[in-house]
Formats: structure tokens, C-alpha cells, sequence
């Protein structure tokens, strides 16, 4: 990889749920129209696990997804930064 480059495939295949549009030109929505809804929990993962359980780890899953996508935005305003200091 050279310089002023980065690996395009690398980064959309870590970025769960983003536009490959907007990622690619910055233009559009940032986020995919239809995000993936987890599957519920199969009934053995759960025996342990009552209903209020299972909803508090859907909050923090949802939560965790909220906070990778802000970390995402910044990367991305990171890697827009650094072409522009290299240009």
C-alpha cells in the first residue's frame, strides 16, 4: 500500500450497517436504509437469562452499535484529515 492510499475493502467489510456510497464519496446517508436485526436468542442461551436479562443485554448491544458507529464517523473525519495534511 502506498502513501495517500488506503484499503477500501478492508474498511467497508469493518464497517457494519454504512453506505458503501457514503463511505466511498461522503455523499448520501451514512447508514444503510435496513440494518440487520439480531436474531433472537435461541431458548438454551436463555435458560439461565429472564426476560428482563435478555433486555438489558439488548440495550447494551444496541448501546455498543451506537458507540461503534460514532467511532466510525471519526475515523472516517480522521482519514479525511490526514489525506488532506498529506496532499
Amino acid at each position: 500500500m502506498n502513501r495517500n492510499t488506503f484499503d477500501v475493502y478492508l474498511v467497508y467489510a469493518k464497517c457494519d450497517g454504512v453506505s458503501a456510497d457514503w463511505l466511498l464519496t461522503g455523499e448520501g446517508s451514512m447508514m444503510r436504509d435496513s440494518m440487520p436485526i439480531p436474531p433472537e436468542p435461541a431458548e438454551h442461551h436463555t435458560e439461565k437469562c429472564d426476560a428482563a436479562c435478555v433486555e438489558q443485554m439488548r440495550e447494551e448491544i444496541a448501546q455498543l452499535n451506537r458507540d461503534k458507529m460514532q467511532l466510525l464517523e471519526e475515523v472516517v473525519h480522521l482519514q479525511k484529515q490526514l489525506i488532506d495534511k498529506l496532499r
